[in-house]
């Protein structure tokens, strides 16, 4: 079955624009998702020969609430999935060698929030308060709050100060152990160490899915630089405050992963379910970037990766900071990082 994707602009005058990519005009969508101070995004390149569809696509403005909505069916799949909705920010037309093309660029619905620095004091107001008054402002449709424990987090004062209430909104809920998302119409609150029970482990196999195109970064690390480790549990382990402390190396196990062998690690559903919790609150100690055969539409950084055939130092379980689908290549780019292996 062929793959499947579908992008729809709307300005809500009542004419909608949709592009699937059995059109002439399409010619590839990718769509990027992350969390946190990082906005998830979405891009559509369309063919357009005498740039009348640049003519006809309503143009973005600052009050502009112009949607774009992007679904997205891998091969297999009969019914599209909405990987992104957000709101259009940019509209470009190119000269390419396939000729005059149109790009369409979008960001997640958020966009509001992430727009306008304020200078005020907040009082007496909840997390919980604050992220639906965040999302109401922004146009989104509501919150979803079920993997958070924000109900009885108070402050009586909150000063913000030259940021937007975006970053207001992460850099409280950082304080408190809990991290953001916006996915469709919807802001996710989640914890940090939360895992998903419908989470997806997905498999990276080097030689099988994963050919080409992955880099690894690794630095040394501290207990400066790492001020805090956590240790299997996911109980935070502090360095002593001495200053010959401080400056010694710090070895950081992978947690939760048994080694059949060099390079090929085995896992049992406990010990996974463990390393995945304590894998949620590592330290940035790996970091990579992989990009593997296929699209995975229900894959979502808060989910994990399994390496495989890497090596025993990279082969294991990893967090997943951003992903990026390309239709056209049938791709999709994970971001990542790992607490660091011995």
């Amino acid at each position: 079955m062929t793959r499947q994707a579908i992008v729809e602009i709307d300005d809500g005058s009542g004419e909608s624009f949709r592009f699937e990519n059995a059109d002439d005009v399409f010619v590839d969508v990718t769509v990027g998702l992350a969390e946190g101070k990082k906005a998830s995004n979405a891009s559509v390149i369309l063919a357009d020969p005498l740039f009348l569809l640049f003519d006809a696509l309503p143009l973005p403005t600052k009050k502009s609430r112009t949607t774009m909505t992007v679904w997205i069916a891998p091969e297999g799949v009969a019914i599209p999935t909405k990987v992104f909705a957000g709101y259009v920010q940019g509209i470009e037309p190119t000269n390419s060698l396939g000729g005059n093309q149109v790009t369409i660029e979008a960001t997640d619905k958020a966009k509001g929030a992430r727009r306008k620095k304020r200078a005020r004091i907040r009082r007496f107001t909840s997390l919980d308060q604050l992220s639906i008054q965040v999302a109401h402002d922004a146009g989104l449709d509501g919150v979803d709050s079920t993997r958070a424990n924000i109900a009885d987090i108070e402050f009586s004062r909150a000063v913000q100060h030259g940021e937007t209430d975006w970053a207001l909104l992460v850099r409280l809920m950082a304080a408190a152990g809990h991290k953001v998302k916006v996915r469709g119409d919807t802001l996710y609150i989640e914890e940090v160490g939360a895992v998903r029970p419908d989470g997806q482990i997905t498999t990276l196999t080097y030689g099988l899915n994963v050919q080409a195109g992955f880099s690894f970064d690794v630095q040394e690390r501290t207990s400066r630089t790492t001020p805090n480790v956590f240790d299997f549990d996911g109980e935070e382990v502090f360095a002593s405050d001495d200053d010959e402390a401080e400056d010694r190396p710090v070895r950081i196990e992978r947690a939760g992963l048994a080694l059949a062998n060099a390079d090929f690690p085995s896992f049992t559903k406990g010990v996974l379910l463990k390393a995945k919790k304590a894998q949620a609150r590592a330290k940035k100690v790996f970091t990579g970037r992989v990009t593997a055969a296929g699209l995975f539409v229900d894959v979502d950084t808060d989910d994990q990766v399994v390496l495989e055939r890497f090596g025993a130092r990279l082969s294991g379980v990893w967090n997943i900071e951003g992903i990026q689908l390309s239709f056209a290549s049938n791709t999709t780019s994970f971001t990542i990082f790992n607490g660091g292996a011995s």
